[in-house]
């Protein structure tokens, strides 16, 4: 497992580990020590396919973070208890409901401050153009 993302909020680090063959990633914190930390101490927050760019608001209650669990990516939240460990299933922050456009939120990035979330949203649409085929003559 590849772990990438480091994140530091108040003595914690949350990160996702992705397997080696790049088909699925959990999102994991850890308490922040200057030792190496087993993997028995690593607290699993998602077990989803593919979740990954974690981010702590200031408040620490809950992890943001990005997942394609439900098809596009999405922005999901996951309420965490005192000790770090999840609180309840994740909830789907943003979108909120199915669209007749998919928005996918960007590989790129998302920043979480106090009552402010930040992302960038790529929106695919497309086109399907259907011809007759030509007809030939009837000589």
């Amino acid at each position: 497992m590849a772990a990438t993302l480091l994140v530091l909020k108040r003595f914690t680090v949350a990160f996702n580990a992705t397997t080696r063959d790049l088909k699925s990633s959990r999102i994991y914190v850890v308490p922040f020590r200057k030792a190496l930390m087993p993997r028995s101490e690593w607290i699993a927050i998602t077990g989803g396919v593919c979740d990954n760019k974690p981010r702590f608001p200031s408040d620490d209650k809950v992890i943001f973070f990005v997942s394609g669990r439900d098809a596009p990516r999405r922005l999901w939240a996951q309420r965490l208890r005192p000790d770090m460990r999840p609180d309840g299933k994740p909830a789907a922050v943003y979108p909120s409901g199915p669209s007749q456009r998919s928005p996918v939120i960007s590989t790129e990035d998302i920043g979480v401050g106090p009552q402010r979330i930040v992302f960038t949203q790529v929106e695919r649409t497309g086109n399907i153009w259907l011809l007759e085929p030509a007809k030939r003559d009837a000589r």
